[in-house]
């Protein structure tokens, strides 16, 4: 695991609020929140990134990633399924 360090910074109060509710909410601590959203927020630097970069328009984007999600889940093995929705299979 990283090493971790700790921070000060200065928050909206509205914002503090609603990180500390949503910290109580979910048993993640305020830092975990936090990394999460930076870390979200980073992906999104990273795909405006690539798609600046790809040739591809949203059409053809979508086409090939649904393609590569059905190769993918073609690849993988499968269990047993049960018909009934929510249906639990035992072994």
């Amino acid at each position: 695991m990283a090493e971790r360090e700790r921070v000060s910074s200065g928050l909206d109060s509205e914002v503090l609020r609603r990180l500390r509710a949503r910290a109580a909410e979910s048993g993640l601590s305020e830092g975990e929140i936090l990394e999460r959203a930076f870390c979200a927020f980073d992906l999104q630097d990273l795909l405006k990134d690539v798609r600046s970069r790809s040739d591809l328009d949203e059409a053809a984007a979508t086409a090939l990633a649904r393609e590569e999600l059905a190769a993918a889940r073609a690849e993988r093995p499968t269990a047993p399924r049960d018909p009934r929705p929510g249906a639990i299979v035992a072994d």
